[in-house]
């Protein structure tokens, strides 16, 4: 079993953290088992964004943590996820 945080701060943050969620149970290799209740926080380090929405999901997998990983990146590209400032905006 492993534990993933997920979080959004753009767009409709609740929907994307199901599409992220969606997506993961739908790689092979990968099952979700769990979802969290979402839950709201101030950002962390670079405070002028909006606040996020958080959820924790535990999967099952048969993949390597590297695997696992790349995939959780590969989702993110997937969903639009940019990396322009440190602790900053994300859609997920």
């Amino acid at each position: 079993m492993v534990f993933l945080g997920l979080g959004s701060n753009l767009g409709d943050r609740a929907a994307n953290i199901a599409a992220a969620v969606a997506l993961l149970d739908q790689w092979p290799g990968i099952k979700v088992s769990r979802c969290s209740s979402l839950y709201e926080t101030e950002p962390f380090g670079y405070k002028e964004q909006p606040d996020f929405v958080n959820a924790v999901v535990a999967v099952e997998t048969v993949l390597e943590p590297e695997e696992l990983l790349a995939v959780c990146l590969q989702i993110e590209r997937q969903l639009g996820r940019q990396r322009d400032i440190l602790w900053g905006p994300r859609l997920i």
